[in-house]
């Protein structure tokens, strides 16, 4: 009966502690040694282990009342801590897909040793790093549990990151429009399992988005180019996913360490 009390008090706790996970295996831990501080306390006292884990529990009141509390308490340091960990994780992730891009994109002349970038390298660099951005909003706003305040901060900081690359590049718009519907297709093709159906069905959807999307333009954008632009994309994708777990776990295991 102890047990079980104890185990629904903080099962409970944790459930409203969700929003919160950087705190929640720091307080649980504290609450669950004051709880057998107080259980002992009765005990020594002369009453039963069902009246001194029922009087110890009732002195602790509502756990979401308790987390509440919490929460009131270190949401400034909540705060720091998630911008720190995004801002981190996106600057990492984006020099990945520079990275990609420039091992994709250079050229070098055997013969007179010099290396040259391809011609569309500053268009499909930016695409990447906009294809991040998007994928960084979109791991916020897909974070459970869900949470309507991460979701419009998500939405307003993405969309003016656009407004800002429209304003100092001209052509901006025709980066992160595709970029957006790219990361829209990308995640609806994250629903599906296993893996390799995943990702074979996410480099499809890119390469007939991309070439569907440049065959009313005039230049040398074939299927080649669209299998090989859509090859980058996914890698780009792909690390910006493992980048951004990453640093979710690290952050996980430094706060609550």
């Amino acid at each position: 009966m102890r047990s079980e009390s104890i185990a629904t008090f903080l099962h409970r706790l944790q459930h409203a502690l969700r929003g919160y996970t950087f705190m929640s295996g720091r307080v649980t831990d504290e609450i669950r040694e004051h709880l057998n501080d107080a259980i002992e306390a009765g005990l020594r006292r002369g009453l039963s282990a069902e009246a001194a884990t029922a009087n110890a529990l009732a002195r602790f009141g509502d756990p979401v009342q308790i987390a509440d509390e919490f929460q009131h308490v270190y949401r400034w340091e909540h705060t720091v801590w998630c911008m720190a960990r995004l801002a981190l994780s996106v600057l990492a992730s984006i020099a990945a897909a520079i990275a990609v891009q420039v091992l994709i994109n250079v050229r070098i002349a055997l013969k007179t040793e010099v290396v040259r970038i391809a011609p569309g390298f500053s268009r499909a660099t930016l695409i990447s790093v906009a294809i991040v951005v998007g994928i960084a909003a979109a791991w916020e706003i897909a974070r459970r549990p869900f949470d309507t305040r991460r979701t419009v901060v998500a939405i307003l900081a993405y969309s003016g990151i656009c407004a800002t690359v429209q304003w100092l590049v001209a052509w901006g718009w025709t980066v992160f429009a595709p970029a957006t519907g790219l990361v829209i297709l990308g995640y609806l093709c994250a629903r599906f399992e296993p893996r390799p159906r995943r990702l074979l069905l996410l480099f499809g959807v890119f390469a007939i988005s991309l070439y569907a999307a440049h065959m009313g333009v005039r230049g040398n954008f074939g299927a080649k180019e669209a299998l090989t632009t859509s090859g980058a994309l996914l890698v780009v994708w792909m690390s910006t996913v493992a980048i951004l777990a990453r640093f979710d776990h690290a952050f996980l295991d430094t706060v609550n360490s």
